[in-house]
């Protein structure tokens, strides 16, 4: 007897052992990164079978309601199939979520954190969300407070946050046609160069603005112009209201642009104001795959205003001082959480450290989506791999499209930057240097209203578009970021950034088929304790062929890239890390450069062997400017380069090298090589490319302002 009792309480021992066990697995446990912080409280609801989201029996009780904390753990799969009203204030999902695409459907929820090994699909890459449905995830604030800090003392939450794997697919569309004829104000009507696919009535869309002037005080200086579609016929299309500005070119062979914003799987913020009632979207993994979605006033990094998560103090030897440049060291430390209230990293589309080595893993996939309204930056890869394909940024802060560390892989393919409108300033020359508000040691960048911001150079960038930006069209800034959260101490005992680097081991691969590949000798950071750290700005451009930019401030820029000065990082920079010597680097090639009616065209400078082919500059000598507008400047250092098939159209000034400070650079004009065709056209004053230009009135032009130079 007593034997027999043993094995019943041995046996039932091990079946409460296995019914804990059991349990255990349906429950989500803290998140295996730790990135983010477990759930906000005790879930509420927790997945029990597979199963609709709206059916009880899936939540072994009652369907999640206001409030909710709700897990979905590994194993269990939920399906989304109705427009929730439900208020929900966190999901985890450690299992699956998928959204039905032959239905309409809708979450309002604070905070979505698909954990490693979860899934959150909306539709599939064979069934997505189908013709005159919509898919909507719509971020709230749970309580109508700001983020609770005692909770998230980083304020990761409020939006899409995802170590798992993110799959969203919109029924596809032409995300932008380009179209040779000229638009009046008044119109009603467009003839596109070509059919769009999929335009509906009641789409929204956006006809590019054709022009650039400076307004104080600053606001968008862009005349883009969004409207509704109302008919539409092959590639005629007929809209309201009707365009209030002009959209003219001032040569036949330019191009306008109309792009579509409208996207029937829609990620979006309920309220755009305040600030923080915004959702955002982080993606940790190269597994994401986005196509064709909305993301809609998504973004809390406000890049109208400086970032304040890192303080910087500016030396003059033991001195503090102002961070204007005049100092000679620095420290930084992280600030308080709770005086923090602009932090990095809370971008519309956040693509974040989810790895750049090439061939280990696909790069993740955004494809025909867009991102309208963002006070930061629209789409970001923070080292990481992503092909960023025939998307759109519009109407953003900062700047459209982001490479934010340097080391970043993958692609810009057909992209379009409409509307960047920046901080409140123009800025053609000194972005960040001996900015005593955003001083360099605060990595505190990309805050013009610029296009296509780039820190690194290993990118295939092709065919893109950007317009009525209030900073750079494009501009390819290659030194890598100063690494904010990752200090060294020096013998001093101030704390100083660590520059991003590229690894070494990555070069053979990535810059397969350079001819000059076998005889480039870099420079490494901490060459001490590896040779694995590559100096970023020793790379040249992997790919950039095909650019047109129009009605920005800067057409086309290059600035620390491709070259062996390092005054970059010496200006309150500790750069004893970077190995000595000169480093021997490889050519790299710009092709196919449009960029019309900018106040800049072309601006390179801190560059060297740089092969620039066909390039074309235009411009329309009607403008009441403050100063004279430049086809090409090249302000300092512009070394072994060359120029085939230039051409320079309208602008007051052609070409300008100004040898200010000249005595610290090179003779430029003799490191330029001209090949086929130099064409000047239409300038009001030329200039040989040899000294400082001081440009008189155009004979029959009014040109307001003095003229002078910046």
């Amino acid at each position: 007897m007593i034997q027999k009792f043993l094995a019943s309480l041995a046996f039932c021992t091990l079946f409460l052992l296995a019914a804990s066990s059991t349990a255990f697995g349906q429950t989500c446990p803290t998140p295996m990164s730790s990135m983010f912080p477990p759930a906000p409280g005790t879930f509420t609801h927790t997945a029990v079978t597979d199963g609709n989201w709206n059916a009880a029996a899936t939540w072994g009780g009652s369907v999640p309601g206001n409030s909710a904390i709700v897990c979905i753990p590994a194993g269990r799969q939920v399906t989304l199939t109705t427009q929730e009203t439900s208020r929900l204030r966190f999901i985890q999902v450690d299992g699956e979520l998928h959204v039905a695409a032959n239905v309409n459907t809708r979450l309002y929820l604070d905070t979505l954190l698909v954990d490693a090994g979860g899934l959150f699909k909306v539709g599939t890459a064979s069934f997505p969300i189908q013709t005159n449905l919509t898919s909507e995830l719509v971020f709230i604030s749970w309580d109508g407070l700001m983020i609770d800090r005692g909770w998230d003392p980083e304020e990761k939450s409020r939006g899409l946050i995802s170590m798992g794997t993110v799959k969203a697919y919109g029924d596809a569309k032409t995300h932008m046609v380009p179209m040779t004829a000229d638009v009046q104000k008044g119109a009603t009507h467009l003839n596109l160069d070509s059919a769009p696919s999929n335009w509906k009535v009641g789409d929204k869309i956006v006809l590019t603005g054709s022009y650039f002037r400076e307004v104080t005080p600053v606001a968008s200086t862009s005349q883009d112009e969004q409207v509704t579609i109302t008919a539409i016929s092959g590639s005629a299309v007929d809209f309201s209201p009707a365009l209030v500005y002009d959209h003219v070119r001032p040569r036949g062979d330019l191009r306008l642009h109309v792009a579509n914003l409208t996207r029937n799987v829609i990620f979006r913020s309920e309220s755009a104001t305040p600030i923080s009632s915004r959702g955002h979207v982080m993606l940790m993994t190269g597994t994401d795959d986005l196509e064709n979605v909305a993301l809609v006033d998504l973004g809390r990094t406000d890049k109208t205003q400086p970032l304040n998560d890192v303080v910087v103090q500016c030396y003059q030897g033991s001195t503090l001082t102002t961070c204007d440049g005049s100092g000679t060291d620095y420290s930084v430390t992280l600030a308080a959480t709770s005086a923090v209230t602009n932090r990095r990293g809370r971008y519309a589309l956040h693509f974040h450290l989810n790895g750049t080595n090439p061939g280990a893993a696909s790069p993740a996939k955004v494809n025909g989506t867009v991102v309208n309204g963002t006070v930061g930056w629209g789409f970001v890869s923070h080292s990481s791999q992503v092909d960023f394909i025939n998307d759109v940024a519009y109407n953003f802060a900062g700047a459209g499209f982001v490479t934010e560390a340097g080391d970043e892989l993958g692609t810009f393919d057909h992209d379009i930057a409409i509307r960047g409108t920046g901080d409140g300033e123009y800025r053609p020359d000194r972005i960040v240097f001996a900015n005593a508000a955003r001083p360099q040691p605060l990595a505190d960048f990309a805050f013009t209203g610029d296009g296509f911001w780039f820190q690194g150079p290993a990118l295939h960038v092709t065919n893109n578009v950007a317009a009525g930006c209030n900073g750079m069209g494009m501009i390819w800034f290659t030194t890598g970021q100063p690494d904010v959260k990752n200090p060294f101490t020096d013998t001093s005992g101030k704390s100083h950034d660590r520059y991003t680097s590229f690894p070494r081991s990555a070069v053979s691969t990535v810059y397969a088929g350079f001819p000059d590949l076998s005889t480039f000798v870099p420079r490494y950071w901490d060459s001490s304790v590896t040779n694995e750290k590559l100096v970023v700005k020793d790379l040249p451009i992997l790919q950039c062929d095909g650019f047109e930019g129009y009605g920005n401030l800067v057409g086309f820029r290059l600035r620390f890239n491709n070259a062996g000065n390092t005054s970059w990082y010496n200006e309150y920079f500790y750069d004893s890390h970077i190995a000595s010597g000169t480093p021997v680097l490889m050519r790299q090639a710009i092709k196919n450069i449009t960029v019309w009616n900018n106040e800049y065209g072309l601006y390179p400078n801190y560059t060297s062997k740089t092969d620039f082919s066909d390039v074309a500059l235009v411009n329309r000598l009607d403008y009441d400017a403050r100063d004279a507008y430049v086809g090409a400047t090249i302000e300092r250092q512009f070394d072994d380069s060359t120029f085939n098939n230039l051409t320079i159209d309208g602008y007051e000034v052609a070409g300008q090298i100004d040898l200010k400070n000249s005595s610290n650079h090179f003779n430029n004009r003799g490191e330029i090589t001209f090949t086929g065709a130099q064409t000047y056209l239409n300038y009001a004053n030329f200039d040989t490319w040899d000294k400082t230009v001081t440009c008189t009135v155009p004979t029959g032009l009014t040109v307001t302002g003095s003229g002078t130079s910046r």
